[in-house]
């Protein structure tokens, strides 16, 4: 170290930067959230728990198709876009669940939400190294792993006081929220980012 370095905390003082992991905090906790909120919203509903089960799958089939298919979508869309698009189709969704008491709503609600989800995360990741100042892309992925690993204690315990206290439909309303401000934003603090 020479000590002319800034802190690692001084990667938020790069507007893009800032942006990328608040999306990247929102995305993880929406993602963390469903897992979170499904059994408990599906039981409130009168679903089995075989069909519960089958809306987690719709949502953990959704990622992985993505993933499959983001080569082609990268070549379309730009990563911040994706994100953008991201947040926007996660706060529809999130918006709607609440109100959702059939099976196969649920399951393609789910679904959505894990495309959504599952299209961020990669571009979140090549954002990273994109947007970091030379030779800081490790500090910005460890300072990423910091938010992230806070926002998994934070979000189910504060959801949880949540929803005991006011119920359901307060935790889905505030995430669709969160995505919402989140989306809204990143827009305009991000820089064209030249093509992978």
């Amino acid at each position: 170290m020479d000590g002319t370095r800034d802190s690692t905390l001084g990667l938020l003082a790069h507007p893009e930067l800032r942006a990328v992991f608040i999306a990247s905090a929102v995305l993880s906790a929406a993602w963390d959230l469903h897992a979170f909120l499904i059994p408990i919203q599906g039981t409130r509903v009168g679903l089995s728990p075989s069909s519960i089960g089958w809306v987690l799958g719709a949502f953990a089939i959704a990622t992985f198709a993505i993933r499959v298919a983001m080569p082609l979508v990268s070549r379309r869309l730009s990563e911040w876009k994706v994100i953008r698009v991201a947040l926007l189709v996660g706060a529809v969704a999130y918006l709607l669940y609440p109100f959702a008491a059939e099976f196969w709503l649920m399951c393609c609600l789910a679904f959505l939400l894990g495309l959504a989800l599952g299209s961020a995360q990669p571009n979140v990741m090549n954002i990273l190294h994109m947007a970091s100042p030379t030779g800081r892309a490790g500090e910005a992925l460890g300072l990423r792993s910091a938010v992230l690993n806070t926002s998994q204690v934070v979000w189910p315990l504060t959801f949880g006081v949540v929803g005991t206290a006011l119920g359901m439909l307060p935790i889905f309303l505030s995430m669709a929220g969160a995505m919402g401000v989140a989306g809204y934003y990143s827009h305009g603090r991000a820089r064209k980012l030249p093509p992978a």
